[in-house]
């Protein structure tokens, strides 16, 4: 996915800082532990209540089953922060 910085540059964003059922920029990422994929947790619940399993392996998977995933959310926090002026992040 690709930003845009105040002169109309494109920056890369990180793949894996993507929700892989949304693809928008995680901000509370949580890791399944059925399939060790990481999503956001909006997206991962919300699709375990319609669907009740994890989107990738399609194993059972409850909310139970999910934690945050630390490390990936310092790493995209220190992204968000160097990239604040360069595009607008949607507000929750």
């Amino acid at each position: 996915a690709a930003g845009t910085n105040s002169n109309d540059e494109f920056f890369e964003v990180p793949q894996y800082f993507l929700d892989p059922i949304h693809y928008t920029i995680m901000r509370d990422p949580v890791l399944s532990i059925v399939s060790g994929h990481t999503f956001e947790r909006n997206s991962i619940e919300e699709w375990i209540t319609m669907n009740h399993n994890d989107p990738i392996s399609q194993h059972s998977l409850g909310k139970h089953q999910l934690v945050p995933n630390r490390t990936l959310k310092e790493a995209i926090d220190r992204f968000v922060e160097l990239h604040q002026n360069q595009f607008q992040e949607t507000k929750r």
